[in-house]
């Protein structure tokens, strides 16, 4: 067994690699689209159904359909179905924006067990055409009946400084949970995330849900030691959600990778547990990557030293310290 995960708690599978929109933090830009979307989508119908076949012979139990934007995929409604058809729960990452009429949103509560759509600083402050097609959407889809609706933000520096503003906006909204990411380095902006922001925002994290009931958290992965560790540990579910500790992606080219933004390709996704178990993904699951500096924190477990990708991004090598690291504030925690 490495890790807590015998098996990836789920499949996520980049069905589509346009988009109608052009998000600066789009994780995508790490990965297949990092010069641009004018790839070809290997990912045909009988691509994805063996991967779905694979995954569901191994025990897998979610299977996710994001993009690109997914809902630019003619074919999607047929492959739902045929998700649907193995009695497993099936989700979506959407921008929302094509979700015009309570039509569309109907067939997406018909398939789709939980939703995740993004909603940035931009689309608050800006409310632009996009934006405003998004806040439709939401209501359709509350008004369609889809059991989870889940919003996302990137906690830029603006969002941060307008935390409680953010919030007071997404908590108008029929949703179900609110999360908030880290921005991850990229090659053009290794240090697009600092410690100040993490120390603003935990605090502005931790007033706010002192005072609701709605779920929030950061849900990428940060070290605990970029800033106090046990009011980090207030608002951040830690690492499991990335890197590959509980889950993996299949991009458009057609391979498996760990997480979304990652370039390592861990093998054939018509064999799910083959990719599971590929070195790689065996050194992520023992900690095998984490730095020195973290291996006697009481916070290891939850923490795993924070987003190994941005460690490789800064410094080149996967087992080197994330960027916000700052071991000075675990040291009575060793």
């Amino acid at each position: 067994m490495f890790g807590k995960f015998i098996l990836p708690r789920e499949v996520m599978i980049e069905i589509e690699p346009r988009c109608n929109l052009d998000c600066e933090f789009c994780f995508n830009k790490n990965s297949f689209a990092e010069k641009d979307r004018n790839i070809e989508n290997k990912l045909t119908p009988e691509f994805v159904r063996k991967i779905i076949d694979s995954a569901v012979s191994s025990g897998i139990k979610i299977i996710r359909f994001t993009g690109g934007e997914p809902l630019l995929r003619k074919d999607i409604w047929g492959l739902a179905e045929y998700v649907k058809k193995k009695d497993i729960e099936l989700r979506l990452n959407t921008n929302g924006t094509l979700i015009k009429n309570l039509s569309t949103a109907k067939k997406i509560a018909k398939y789709f067990d939980n939703l995740l759509l993004p909603i940035q600083y931009t689309d608050i402050f800006l409310k632009n055409a996009d934006a405003q097609a998004k806040f439709k959407a939401i209501y359709l889809l509350r008004r369609a009946g889809v059991k989870v609706i889940r919003i996302g933000t990137v906690a830029t520096k603006e969002v941060i400084q307008n935390l409680d503003k953010v919030f007071n906006f997404v908590d108008f909204l029929p949703v179900d949970k609110w999360e908030l990411y880290r921005v991850i380095a990229t090659p053009k902006n290794k240090r697009s995330f600092t410690r100040k922001n993490v120390k603003d925002l935990v605090e502005g994290l931790i007033k706010i849900k002192n005072k609701t009931d709605k779920i929030i958290n950061l849900i990428n992965a940060i070290p605990f030691c970029s800033y106090d560790p046990e009011k980090i540990q207030q608002v951040a579910i830690g690492a499991d959600a990335v890197d590959g500790h509980e889950r993996l992606a299949v991009d458009p080219r057609g391979f498996a990778k760990p997480i979304y933004y990652m370039r390592e390709n861990i093998g054939d996704p018509t064999d799910i547990l083959s990719c599971w178990n590929h070195p790689f993904m065996k050194k992520m699951r023992n900690l095998e990557f984490v730095p020195k500096e973290c291996k006697k924190c009481v916070f290891l477990e939850k923490c795993k030293g924070g987003c190994r990708f941005s460690a490789f991004i800064v410094n080149g090598k996967y087992n080197s310290p994330d960027p916000l690291m700052n071991s000075k504030n675990i040291i009575k925690f060793l």
